[in-house]
């Protein structure tokens, strides 16, 4: 089985390309992973390329900076350019899911903390069960 998640940043807005007289498109996102061993953070980058249906979703929701987790496989290819070869690898996505917040400005107000209400329970540190008129509603 060739499968392949990575979550990271998208370091450029996709490019996008058609072929077979607009039958086809696709889309291609460079993404930086990083891990962190001790002190050291390494950062991995990679090719993404998405095609079709999902390479214009890409198109419409991602830009430079944007978090993502990306599903996909990776496939190795070889180009022969005058007798020098180059090699490859990309990750052909399958799934791009969105992990970015949504701006402070638009999101809800956090509600007012609730007092956990006494559920009957006399375990230690729940203390008695409170009567029906002690509800707080």
């Amino acid at each position: 089985m060739n499968k392949v998640i990575l979550i990271g940043f998208v370091g450029n807005d996709p490019t996008t390309a058609t072929f077979n007289n607009g039958d086809k498109e696709k889309a291609v996102f460079s993404l930086a992973t990083s891990e962190k061993f001790g002190e050291k953070v390494y950062t991995t980058w990679h090719k993404v390329v998405a095609w079709n249906q999902l390479a214009k979703i890409v198109m419409n929701l991602l830009k430079k900076g944007s978090h993502v987790a990306v599903e996909g496989r990776i496939v190795y290819r070889e180009v022969d350019n005058d007798g020098t070869k180059q090699y490859f690898t990309d990750i052909v996505a399958e799934s791009v899911r969105v992990l970015d917040r949504a701006p402070k400005e638009d999101q809800a107000l956090d509600p007012a903390p609730v007092e956990p209400v006494n559920t009957g329970s006399t375990r230690k540190g729940r203390g008695k069960p409170k009567k029906e008129d002690d509800l707080p509603f």
